[in-house]
């Protein structure tokens, strides 16, 4: 609760300092208001910190579970995982058949190549007329 109760007294802090500065208009409040924000932003980490040891110590501990409800609810979540599993393996599937169809194209075979009219026609323009 350490971090806990300097977060509390961090954003009282804050508090305090900001209506000073929004009120008031005191210059000095707003840097002190900018600190107490930075060792709330600390606090927080920190306190993120403890509480995933304390959740991490009390799931290691079965959380007040017995032994027989922990194995069912590993069960269920094997169960859950598995079935996502498959759900997942089937829409891979059709993603991959969809690009290799929307990819897919007919191969028209190349036109001919285009002729010099003045090289191989016979109507040549002429100025004998």
């Amino acid at each position: 609760m350490l971090h806990h109760d300097t977060l509390l007294k961090a954003f009282e802090t804050y508090k305090a300092e900001n209506e000073k500065f929004q009120g008031k208009g005191v210059k000095a409040s707003a840097a002190r208001a900018r600190k107490a924000l930075q060792e709330i932003a600390g606090s927080c980490k920190e306190r993120r910190k403890e509480i995933t040891a304390e959740q991490e110590s009390r799931e290691g501990a079965g959380a007040g579970m017995s032994q027989d409800a922990a194995r069912k609810a590993h069960i269920r979540k094997s169960v859950i995982s598995t079935e996502i599993k498959s759900h997942l393996r089937v829409a891979f599937y059709l993603i991959v058949e969809f690009k290799e169809a929307l990819y897919t194209l007919p191969v028209l075979p190349n036109p001919p190549a285009p002729r010099l009219l003045s090289v191989n026609s016979s109507t040549t323009l002429s100025s004998t007329c």
